[in-house]
């Protein structure tokens, strides 16, 4: 059992005499570990300062018993606080911090994260966008998860400087999960309110920036990928166009996911997207003939990657190259109507939104759009609501058929 540590601070007397000021008086109780004590017009504040490998941080944990006696719990006299923070910073017999018990940093509680994303077969990028605005987030990374504060997120908040709502809000819902998966496996951490606080939701982040292209521009991008950048690519964009899928799931596609039987398919790998257990793993999406029978699918083993950026070199998670090349395909329709009419910056994902659009426009169910875009209809509903609204008007307006030209005006019957 660590021995306790004897000092002037022990005395309540001694504590008392002290000035208030915002800088701790500490006491060192083992190696990497001190205790503590800030003077303040009320109660003093019990304090944890543990440093090791580089990071240092610092957690209040209890009041000091200078004006009620201790309750073991949320006061505490000056060698029970030396047991908890022991305790609380992971201490060995010897009252050496160590690594392995001590609540963990921002830092490493994202390193977690991503790991945990990993290992289900989640998108590790949401951990990455995490980690690189933490670099310009003031030291943010290295403060104890435990130990945060409000405050501490006015940094991270700066980071953003610029980015669209929408962005902010994204990243800030991956620190969230890191730090909540955090708490919910250390019973130490008990200040989930300073992130819930720091990182609450901006406002304005749910209004749609869907573009949504007339099929006239749509084909004018697919011949212009072929023609400007080159077959594979084009082909890449035309699968878009015509699935409505996302880049992540069409580089997983594969030879075998072609089923030309009957109506020609493409059995779409679904989305790394939440956390629910999904009931399949390929959806079927419909294709032309025209498209399927140009596949790259003839004497090529099912497991190979269908779309390719070059003869055997498929398409990869890490690849960024697409964004560039459709940028050059846009640049060079930019005197296209619907390019130049376009309320945001057209991108490859505006190949789905349209896709989504012209299905609800041609009077597809709600439920039939979603499922062919791996999506929920709460999406589409959020989403899509100014199309959904025409879609619901046309067909609301077929019933009225029944009326037209099968009603006689009668005359008024005016009283008086």
């Amino acid at each position: 059992m660590a021995r306790n540590i004897r000092s002037k601070l022990e005395s309540r007397s001694n504590r008392l005499a002290l000035k208030p000021r915002r800088k701790p008086v500490y006491e060192r109780i083992g190696t990497g570990c001190w205790l503590g004590y800030r003077r303040t017009k009320t109660a003093g504040t019990w304090i944890l300062r543990c440093a090791s490998g580089g990071n240092e941080w610092t957690k209040g944990f209890a009041d000091a018993d200078d004006y009620e006696a201790s309750n073991q719990k949320t006061v505490l006299t000056y060698f029970e606080a030396q047991t908890y923070a022991r305790t609380l910073a992971g201490a060995g017999k010897d009252g050496t911090a160590t690594a392995g018990n001590r609540p963990v940093t921002v830092g490493e509680a994202v390193d977690d994260y991503e790991a945990h994303l990993k290992k289900h077969g989640r998108d590790t990028k949401n951990a990455q966008r995490v980690r690189c605005h933490l670099k310009d987030a003031h030291g943010l990374a290295n403060i104890c998860v435990a130990s945060l504060t409000k405050q501490d997120f006015r940094a991270w908040e700066k980071s953003f400087k610029g980015r669209a709502a929408a962005t902010t809000n994204r990243v800030n819902n991956s620190l969230r999960a890191a730090l909540n998966r955090a708490a919910k496996h250390d019973d130490r951490i008990t200040n989930a309110k300073a992130w819930m606080i720091g990182l609450e939701r901006l406002a304005g982040a749910d209004q749609s920036r869907n573009v949504i292209l007339l099929p006239e521009t749509v084909c004018a991008l697919i011949r212009a990928a072929y023609s400007v950048i080159g077959p594979e690519f084009g082909l890449l964009v035309e699968v878009a166009a015509q699935t409505g899928a996302r880049f992540s799931q069409l580089i997983r596609l594969t030879v075998g996911n072609v089923h030309l039987n009957g109506n020609p398919h493409l059995m779409i790998p679904v989305s790394k997207k939440g956390w629910g257990k999904k009931e399949t793993k390929h959806r079927p999406v419909p294709i032309t003939a025209d498209l399927a029978h140009r596949l790259p699918i003839k004497d090529r083993p099912t497991h190979a990657p269908l779309l390719t950026k070059a003869v055997d070199t498929p398409w990869t998670a890490k690849d960024r190259d697409h964004f560039g090349l459709f940028k050059q395909v846009v640049t060079h329709l930019k005197d296209d109507p619907g390019i130049k009419g376009a309320r945001f910056e057209v991108t490859m994902y505006a190949l789905r939104h349209s896709s989504i659009a012209r299905q609800l426009l041609d009077g597809v169910s709600v439920k039939i759009v979603a499922d062919n875009h791996d999506t929920s209809i709460e999406m589409i509903q959020k989403n899509y609501s100014e199309y959904l609204t025409d879609h619901s008007d046309a067909i609301s307006r077929r019933t009225l058929s029944a009326f037209a030209g099968n009603v006689v005006s009668l005359p008024s019957a005016r009283i008086g």
